[in-house]
């Protein structure tokens, strides 16, 4: 009997992510899109925030949370550093993929002797 509930305990001690935050899953699809729109953003003239708003405003509307949400998941993973490291892991594998997706195209374009217009 002591053996089940040590079990129980056990069991229970495993990574738990509250139901009110956002779960890895879909937190690393959301930072993928958030740091493609703030990369994009970074190009943006100080006088066009208004689109640097915007992009995020996608985002959140994209996946369906708010902005609030975002910012309390975010604490949340902040605080549990393992788990956030996880994710940007996730993350930086899925940029190297896309990245090698478009060399590969790109060198392809160029086989094929399309280049751009200056």
């Amino acid at each position: 009997m002591l053996w089940l509930l040590g079990c129980c305990l056990f069991a229970s001690c495993g990574k738990h992510i509250p139901g009110d935050i956002i779960q890895p899953d879909q937190m690393e699809d959301i930072l993928y899109d958030y740091h493609i729109a703030s990369s994009m953003s970074n190009n943006l003239n100080t006088g066009e925030y208004y689109k640097k708003k915007a992009y995020q405003n996608y985002i959140f509307q994209k996946h369906d949370i708010t902005e609030a949400e975002f910012d309390s998941s975010m604490v949340w993973y902040t605080r549990h550093t393992s788990e956030l490291a996880t994710i940007y892991s996730n993350l930086n594998d899925r940029f190297k993929k896309e990245k090698q997706h478009i060399d590969m195209f790109l060198s392809a374009r160029e086989e094929d002797g399309y280049t751009s217009i200056p």
